[in-house]
């Protein structure tokens, strides 16, 4: 948390949280140095370690409020809003794609995005899809890829 305070940084997007509750000490740590945790647990954290997404933001500049979106089956996500300096409704998604990549993956982020686009313009989406992208020749990094361009989205960060 120093870190993330001492950089000033705005808004930090997590995958793979590990937390296990909602109130925890972690979640007590990151609120005692001015910020705020908006986060989802996985579902079944019985059958698998690991896991969960998380917004963690500072409160002081931002007010960020959740907003449920339904995910596929095959990711988890946790997706909140917050007005820019022109009033517009941002759209923040934390997405994480856990295990081995099933077809169904690629259909449900399509329905994601797609009922994203229904109710926002602007939208920042980031997270561990564990599709290696630096790989151009890869089926799956093309399919991606394709997906997110014919919603005009492209990668930011390699």
């Amino acid at each position: 948390m120093a870190y993330i305070s001492d950089n000033s940084i705005s808004v930090l997007f997590v995958t793979e949280t590990w937390l296990t509750s909602l109130k925890s000490n972690v979640t007590a740590t990151i609120k005692s140095y001015g910020y705020n945790i908006i986060h989802i647990i996985r579902a079944s954290p019985d059958k698998c370690r690991g896991g969960g997404v998380a917004l963690i933001y500072n409160c002081q500049l931002l007010n960020l409020t959740q907003v449920f979106i339904k995910p596929g089956k095959s990711f988890e996500v946790v997706s909140a809003k917050f007005r820019d300096n022109f009033g517009d409704n941002v759209l923040c998604c934390c997405i994480y794609r856990p295990g081995v990549l099933n077809e169904a993956f690629f259909s449900e982020l399509d329905d994601f995005i797609g009922a994203v686009f229904v109710k926002f313009t602007k939208i920042v989406l980031c997270g561990d899809l564990n599709i290696h992208l630096d790989d151009c020749k890869s089926r799956n990094s093309l399919k991606l890829m394709e997906l997110l361009s014919s919603y005009g989205l492209f990668q930011h960060v390699w």
